[in-house]
């Protein structure tokens, strides 16, 4: 399990580094800040959190299919 999570964190350390993915996390975040409306809030950020880990899958796989 512990080497899983560690193949987990090194897979999606890019998106800790990549300036422009922490732009526009930084930019949408900040767009949510400004949603007054509690529950439509909290539905955009379940659904961003689907959408990245999306992303996430994708980029595991293709790493994967890299190696």
């Amino acid at each position: 399990m512990e080497s899983e999570n560690k193949k987990y964190v090194q897979q999606n350390s890019w998106k800790k580094t990549n300036e422009k993915y922490l732009f526009e996390l930084q930019k949408f975040l900040d767009l949510l800040d400004n949603i007054n409306q509690e529950e439509l809030k909290k539905k955009i950020l379940y659904q961003f959190m689907q959408y990245d880990k999306t992303i996430e899958d994708i980029v595991a796989e293709m790493m994967k299919n890299k190696s």
